[in-house]
């Protein structure tokens, strides 16, 4: 990253993927959910919680299941 390069990393664990990603994009079934920042996730699904923004951005809990 610091070199300029592009990290991918593929992960249903919110806590993990909060802190350690820039941009965050959010796929149930093939489909993009959402896509920003953190930050910006968690103020469009009007949560503090970064978990609990998944969970309502995806419109279920199955993705935490899989």
């Amino acid at each position: 990253r610091e070199e300029g390069g592009c990290v991918t990393l593929s992960s249903h664990i919110m806590q993990e993927v909060g802190p350690l990603c820039d941009h965050i994009v959010i796929i149930a079934k093939g489909t993009v959910m959402a896509a920003g920042s953190s930050d910006e996730l968690r103020a469009q699904a009007g949560q503090t919680n970064l978990e609990d923004a998944f969970v309502k951005l995806i419109g279920s809990e199955e993705g935490l299941h899989a």
